[in-house]
């Protein structure tokens, strides 16, 4: 995903957004029309 460790743990922290590995993967599996947009604002936050 090319976020960095503090990107990362900023996700889990402060937006519950979970990310498999150093940097790695984000399960997007369960992105649904209702909750795409506060995952885009949560990345963004941490951008």
């Amino acid at each position: 995903s090319g976020l960095s460790n503090l990107q990362v743990d900023e996700l889990r922290t402060k937006h519950a957004v979970y990310v498999v590995g150093n940097g790695g993967r984000i399960n997007v599996a369960g992105m649904t029309a209702n909750n795409m947009q506060a995952l885009c604002d949560a990345i963004a936050a941490v951008l």
